[in-house]
């Protein structure tokens, strides 16, 4: 099952949200205090989206997340094309192809509901490179 965290799941689950943010950003950078309680106040307004993915029998708790994707909605300051960020993706269990198939769906269906032009990801994991591939996302 997939769903997008309510700011109150968010504030309850931020320890094990925090955590893989660390984890899966420090390739590109190593997010400090003042970034991280940033990231929180913009999944706590909205301006950026939490989605978890959990078994499909199993309650939306951090003991029960299979993974935690973070987007946010990026508008370019002059054609006010919309874009759709993937920020970070990270797991913490068994993150299969079925998990990552229904993740993608349904962040592409978010997208084409907000009038998302694209999504836009970095990343450095080829099974994430090739289901948004399944999806038609140019990747390189």
């Amino acid at each position: 099952m997939i769903v997008r965290l309510r700011p109150e799941q968010i504030s309850v689950q931020w320890d094990f949200i925090r955590y893989g943010l660390i984890d899966s950003l420090t390739p590109m950078c190593t997010p400090d205090a003042d970034s991280l309680r940033q990231i929180l106040g913009e999944l706590i307004s909205e301006k950026m989206q939490c989605w978890c993915a959990t078994n499909e029998d199993e309650d939306v708790t951090d003991k029960k997340a299979v993974a935690y994707l973070i987007t946010s909605i990026q508008v370019e300051s002059h054609t006010q094309v919309k874009t759709l960020f993937i920020y970070s993706l990270f797991s913490y269990g068994e993150f299969n192809t079925e998990h990552r198939e229904k993740l993608f769906d349904c962040i592409h269906r978010f997208a084409k509901w907000n009038e998302c032009k694209m999504i836009s990801a970095i990343t450095s994991d080829n099974a994430v490179a090739n289901i948004a591939k399944k999806f038609d996302f140019n990747t390189k």
